[in-house]
């Protein structure tokens, strides 16, 4: 097996970039194969944050984060439990499912547990509005026309005149 199939993207876990939709596929169904249980369900959340740090009035650091998360919830009987892991190596997996599989053993039987969903079909969604993005875009970017410039003892100062989302100047 390469070290693609054993953790999608490498660095997926806790790197810079985000799972496809084709390797969250990819990856739940090689944690489906590994379960026993009754019924068993995955989430994966693959995110990215970013952060910046200011000091004296400036940007003294910045940085940005992806992490790829997996909760393996299963069902034995009338008992569920789940658990959840970032590391997404075939040993992780398998620790993992096996977790949750022996924290369902121990859970007490659940009278009113309801069963899992069948499998589920989700329709693609263009989530980008243009509207959205070009409003954004300008406020995000200044542009000669929408600030100003002045020149005076502190240097170089560009000011906004106008925003969609700032009141105008008066």
């Amino acid at each position: 097996m390469s070290a693609a199939q054993a953790t999608p993207r490498a660095s997926a876990g806790s790197g810079t970039t985000l799972l496809t939709a084709d390797e969250a596929r990819a990856l739940a169904d090689r944690v489906l194969k590994l379960s026993t249980a009754d019924a068993t369900r995955v989430t994966i959340a693959s995110t990215r944050s970013g952060n910046t740090r200011f000091a004296d009035a400036s940007i003294s650091t910045s940085g940005q984060r992806a992490n790829t998360s997996m909760t393996v919830t299963v069902t034995v009987g009338r008992r569920r439990a789940q658990a959840t892991t970032n590391v997404l190596d075939d040993a992780a997996l398998k620790r993992t499912v096996d977790l949750a599989l022996r924290l369902a053993r121990l859970a007490p039987e659940d009278p009113e547990l309801m069963p899992e969903l069948g499998a589920q079909t989700y329709a693609n969604i263009e989530a980008l509005v243009m509207p959205t993005r070009t409003a954004v875009a300008s406020f995000s970017r200044p542009s000669a026309s929408n600030c100003s410039t002045t020149t005076g003892r502190v240097g170089r100062v560009r000011s906004r005149t106008s925003s969609p989302w700032l009141p105008a100047a008066t």
